[in-house]
């Protein structure tokens, strides 16, 4: 005998039953199985049995089909046996009978442990009521046993501690195989002298039993005979012939007379008879008279074990054994007919049904072998063979080779319990999410009216787990809130922290430690959750309300099942990386109207013009109301709070706008294009400084305050801004004067250009320049082809030439008029700035000179030929505010600024390949208005532009070298012209961005699709004077 032990069988809770989910251990593997691997090898025996119970494994419960829902199924092969006949059974090899377990069913009832009453292959662990929590199946095999267990219900595995994989059960030292040895005893009936006897015993082909084979007429005068031969035994005759019989019983000893000796049936001489039992016998047809015929016969199995054989052995009807199992084989020993089949027989036949034979069998022949087995193991000790047709037919048949399945009845009991192991269910994240969204409008420190979200979101997580087998689930908040600080989440600008009651049930951020609450979640041990915004957070800006902050909550949702009430460690899960979310939606800031500067306001275009407006507008005569005039420019910027208010725009672009209620165009100062920076900031800067030197996205360098016109500075605390009025703004053009070639060359008194060489006469009517000298009608001007000079020659020092910016100047008799002064005419002066000229020679060359600048304005009177032309100290003496150096191409565009001077200071430079070093002395000794410049260079293309604040309509160039000691002299060459004109309504408009505070503090605040937007529009009217 040999029953052996060899591995386990792990019923794992997790896995499934349809179809199994992916796991692996740690060192011992699942032996869990499909449902339909059960189904195709499970023996009929246990599956017709756990249907009879009602608790055959299923994926439903159905009373109608006796199948019970299933959780999980395993089975591996741990059973090594030559032994047969076996069974699990306690220690003693006897039944289980209400044997604890130790633990409990989820639902907290106890298991206890029951053999079926009946197959012993089957112990069921059954609650008190009767409620099946698992069955244990042993399922012979050739050379051992598997062992099968069917989960119905989910234990209570009591050390979630340790993980899932050694969190098990098992049931160690309650459960064991028990199996016994069997041998076949093989007898040759055929081994006696042919003859007659009424009793034959035959050995066994070991030497270790005998079979008794006697006939089974019980008649005490005549009984039945056993005839043998050497091709089988007969009965009466040397065939068992229809309606008789043999009887074969199996003893180990016994005591008998002689075999011809009719009387044994009653004298008790067959005795001392030690009966051995057997499950299964067998015997052949050797012989069938008429050759070739089909026999039927009936096999009666019996238990008699009587010590003395007598004619009450003769008797088939009592303690009868009832059959399991009839094959047929051929003589080469091919199974050819079973009773356990209705088909596929080769015409033989069984009586009774497939699951219990009656012993009758039809349609045999010679060299068949009959093969039959007791039901459920049943014992037996010997067996009669019937020839069923009537008497007094044919065909006979003759019994040859009988054998008979004997068992011992010493028995081999291993434990097997420690064996079976029941591995926890524990809950996983599953692939499902859930999400909430709340909106920041929704808040109360909002005092907007667009309330148009919701503060709260809630919902379930319970989708979020695949639970397993241990249901229901318990949830909780991990104090873990790692996964919440790495979002980085802020408010306000201060960093959120976190912190998890002590229960699990509530998660609370706030600004900072101990700051106000910021929002809430709560998590009940259902997996109810409800998400609560208090204060905003701050998002990056985005497009509108599409902004938003998505706060991945995963990593603190956990799921403990119903055998781990505690959230041990080692037995929770947490929710997959984006499992639950709540979107919080930005609140943005609204647009706003300001107040507008309206004409009734009366702010003039002139410097020092000055104006403080409101930046919500309330007065429907301002401008358009705002929306929300009851709130203060920061109360729109929503429920984030205030960031920033600044211009939008791009710094360096041109000023422009409408003039008397004409066509947008660019705006000038001074007849220069007006330039804006400061765009993003808080104060926006109007300057004709192209490169905005010193102010915001402008230029490096200082800023050059003369070049400033206006500058508009926003106050969002005191819901203000304020214009202020540097420059005034007019309409004009750029051009110069350069024909000097078309005036006949003299000395005159005056000239003007443009000049008509056809008609000698001045270009009229239109804007002229006048040239005359230092002391008009004494020095002269002497045109040039490329320039002018005073009194016959170049400008010497002491000497000047005067420029006087005139409209329509008179037309002359012949060019000798232009020697008297008293034959200019003109209509009046026009306004220039930011106007000069350029050098056409310089004597000697490559020499400097040095000349002193004056300005002034003349005025608008008009000048009759013969009428006194103003002279210098009748006109007013502007302060010079700015000189430049610019290079400029041929219709007086600049092109490039060479040397920008505000105040004193030496500035070097190279134009045209030639390099300078010019000085700037404003308000030299002795002329507090005007500006020297030394140093000054000869140089193709360089101009020498000068501005006042206000614009002027005469310049006089003095070479000033007798002041410096420079005796070098120049000749004026082409004049450059800015014009100059106002008098007519400034209409102008500016954006303007408020921005909340977390966009204007996300580090993109120069993204401004998240902001509130308003326009500012003003309108200058035209000055008085």
């Amino acid at each position: 005998m040999s029953l052996s032990i060899t591995g386990n069988v792990i019923e794992d809770e997790n896995l499934g039953l349809t179809s199994l989910a992916t796991d692996t251990d740690a060192t011992d593997s699942d032996d869990n199985v499909t449902l339909s691997t059960f189904q195709s090898t499970i023996s009929s025996s246990l599956g017709d049995r756990l249907t009879a119970l009602g608790i055959y494994p299923d994926t439903t419960t159905n009373v109608g089909t006796g199948t019970t829902q299933a959780i999980g199924i395993s089975e591996d092969t741990i059973v090594s046996t030559t032994d047969q006949n076996l069974k699990l059974t306690d220690s003693t090899g006897g039944a289980l009978n209400g044997v604890d377990t130790g633990f409990t069913a989820i639902d907290g009832n106890e298991i206890y442990l029951y053999s079926d009453l009946s197959n012993p292959d089957i112990v069921l662990g059954k609650e008190a009521d009767g409620t099946v929590a698992f069955a244990i199946l042993l399922q012979p095999t050739n050379g051992g046993a598997t062992i099968w267990v069917v989960q119905y219900e989910a234990l209570t595995n009591t050390n979630p501690s340790v993980g899932e994989d050694a969190n098990t059960l098992n049931l160690a030292n309650l459960v064991y195989v028990s199996g016994s040895s069997s041998s076949t005893s093989s007898f040759n009936i055929g081994t006696k002298q042919p003859g007659q006897n009424y009793w034959l015993p035959f050995t066994s082909s070991s030497g270790t039993s005998t079979v008794i084979v006697t006939g089974l007429d019980g008649s005490t005068s005549n009984p039945d005979t056993v005839n043998t031969s050497s091709s089988g035994d007969g009965s009466d005759s040397q065939s068992i012939t229809p309606g008789g019989a043999l009887r074969f019983d199996f003893v180990s000893s016994f005591t008998g007379g002689n075999t011809k000796d009719k009387t044994f049936l009653t004298d008790n001489s067959l005795n001392s008879l030690v009966y051995i039992e057997g499950t299964g016998a067998s015997f052949d047809i050797s012989q069938v008279t008429p050759t070739n015929s089909l026999i039927n016969l009936k096999i009666i199995a019996q238990n008699e074990s009587a010590a003395i054989f007598g004619s009450t052995q003769t008797n088939t009807s009592t303690n009868t054994v009832a059959l399991g199992e009839i094959d047929v084989y051929n003589s080469s020993g091919v199974l050819i007919a079973s009773s356990t089949q209705t088909t596929g027989n080769h015409g033989i036949t069984f009586g009774g049904t497939t699951s219990a034979p009656d012993g009758t069998v039809s349609g045999l022949t010679a060299g068949e072998k009959i093969a039959f087995t007791s039901l459920n193991g049943a014992q037996f000790d010997q067996f009669v063979v019937e020839n069923i047709l009537p008497p007094g037919n044919t065909p006979g048949f003759d019994i040859l080779n009988v054998t008979e399945t004997q068992t011992n009845t010493t028995t081999d009991t291993k434990e097997v319990g420690s064996h079976i192991i029941f591995e926890d269910s524990v809950p996983s994240a599953s692939d499902k999410t859930v999400t909430g969204e709340v909106d920041e409008d929704a808040l109360s420190s909002n005092a907007l009216p667009d309330k148009d979200g919701s503060a709260t979101a809630s919902g379930s997580v319970t989708t979020l787990f695949n639970p397993g087998a241990d249901t229901p689930l318990s949830y909780k908040l991990s104090s873990d809130f790692s996964s919440l600080t790495s979002q980085s989440l802020v408010s306000g600008g201060t960093a959120l922290t976190y912190e998890v009651s002590a229960d699990g049930t509530t998660l609370t951020a706030t600004k900072g430690v101990g700051g106000a609450t910021v929002f809430t979640l709560t998590l009940d041990t259902s997996g109810n959750w409800s998400f609560t915004l208090s204060a905003p957070v701050d998002h990056a800006p985005g497009a509108n309300d599409a902004s938003n902050t998505v706060i991945d909550f995963s990593g603190l949702v956990l799921a403990a099942d119903a055998d781990n009430p505690n959230f041990a460690a080692g037995d929770i899960a947490t929710a997959a990386t984006g499992a639950l979310t709540v979107k919080v939606i930005d609140d943005v800031p609204v647009n706003f109207n300001p107040e507008a500067i309206v004409s009734g306001d009366n702010v003039q275009d002139a410097a020092g013009a000055h104006f403080v407006g409101n930046l919500i507008n309330t007065d429907a005569g301002d401008g358009t109301v705002d929306p929300n005039s009851s709130l203060t420019i920061k109360e729109h910027a929503g429920a984030d709070g205030f960031g920033a208010l600044t211009f939008t725009g791009t710094n360096g672009s041109k000023l422009t706008g409408k003039l008397g209620g004409g066509a947008t165009t660019n705006l000038q100062a001074g007849g220069n294009d007006i330039y804006l920076f400061g765009f993003g900031t808080g104060t926006l800067t109007a300057t004709t400084d192209a490169t905005g030197a010193g102010l915001p996205g402008g230029g490096s360098g200082s800023v050059l305050t003369a070049d400033e016109v206006f500058t508009i500075t926003l106050d969002a605390d005191a819901g203000t801004y304020t214009y202020n009025m540097l420059q005034a703004i007019g309409n004009g053009s750029s051009f110069t004067f350069s024909d000097f070639a078309d005036v006949p060359a003299g000395n005159y008194a005056w000239f003007s250009l443009p000049f008509n060489p056809t008609t000698k006469q001045p270009v009229s009517p239109g804007k002229s320049v006048v040239f005359t000298g230092l002391n008009p009608g004494v020095d002269t001007v002497n045109p040039s082809s490329i320039g002018v000079g005073t009194d016959k020659q170049a400008v010497a020092p002491g000497k000047a030439i005067r420029l006087d910016f005139v409209d329509d100047v008179h037309s002359i008799t012949s060019t000798t008029a232009l020697k008297s002064l008293g034959s200019l005419g003109y209509a009046d002066h026009y306004e220039v700035n930011n106007s000069g000229f350029a050098l056409s020679q310089v004597s000697p060359n490559g020499k400097t000179v040095d000349i002193r600048l004056d300005a002034y304005e003349v005025g608008s009177a008009s000048l009759s030929p013969g009428g006194t032309f103003p002279s210098d100290a009748s006109a007013t003496h502007e302060a010079i505010t700015e000189v430049k150096i610019v290079t400029e191409d041929g219709s007086g565009n600049i092109t490039g600024t060479l040397a920008d001077f505000t105040g004193d200071g030496t500035k070097s430079f190279t134009a045209g390949g030639i390099s300078q070093s010019v000085t700037a002395d404003f308000a030299p000794t002795g002329d507090s208005n005007g500006v020297d410049l030394q140093g000054v260079k000869l140089a193709p293309g360089e101009f020498i532009l000068v501005s006042t604040a206000t614009g002027f309509d005469r310049l006089l160039a003095t070479n000033i070298g007798t002041v410096y000691n420079n005796k070098d002299s120049f000749d004026m060459g082409a004049v450059s012209v800015s014009t100059f004109n106002v008098g007519q309504p400034v209409n102008m408009a500016f954006n303007l961005a408020l921005q909340d505070y977390d966009a204007f503090n996300s580090g993109l605040n120069s993204n401004l699709t998240e902001a509130g937007t308003g326009t500012l529009n003003i309108n200058l009217t035209a000055p008085t004077v």
